[in-house]
């Protein structure tokens, strides 16, 4: 069976990676004794490059006010953004998805052909938020 090496930081220890300052994001010294690795059985690649890790752990919120209040982004409506009807999590730097990407988004015409319904803010909090890792690219 296939091996895959991915790094993980847990929610609760961001503020000991992750620093801010007028420059931007950077890593703290000493971060990587919170940085994680784990081997995950089953998976092809490893953790693609452009990551510094995913993030774990991060609380189950149902609201905006609630996701604001984590420092990991917005929630903002899609079309707002140039983006089809729905959802979008704005994340704030260092932040992205699990694919690299800073805005993801759940449409609405989607969940209005699959559910019957357009999208809801818990339901794109439940299907984005815990995909979140920290983009490279955005740490100075």
């Amino acid at each position: 069976m296939k091996k895959a090496i991915e790094k993980y930081v847990d929610f609760n220890d961001l503020d000991k990676v992750i620093g801010r300052n007028e420059n931007g994001c950077f890593l703290k010294k000493g971060a990587e004794k919170f940085i994680k690795t784990r081997i995950k059985e089953g998976y092809k690649w490893d953790m693609d490059d452009m990551f510094l890790c995913y993030v774990e752990n991060i609380p189950q919120v149902k609201t905006r006010k609630k996701l604001l209040e984590t420092g990991i982004g917005e929630l903002i409506r899609s079309e707002d953004i140039g983006l089809a009807e729905g959802w979008c999590l704005y994340y704030n730097d260092p932040f992205c998805d699990g694919d690299g990407i800073v805005t993801p988004y759940c449409d609405d015409e989607y969940y209005e052909e699959e559910y019957g319904r357009k999208v809801t803010i818990s339901q794109t909090l439940e299907e984005i938020l815990p995909r979140t890792a920290i983009l490279k690219e955005l740490i100075t």
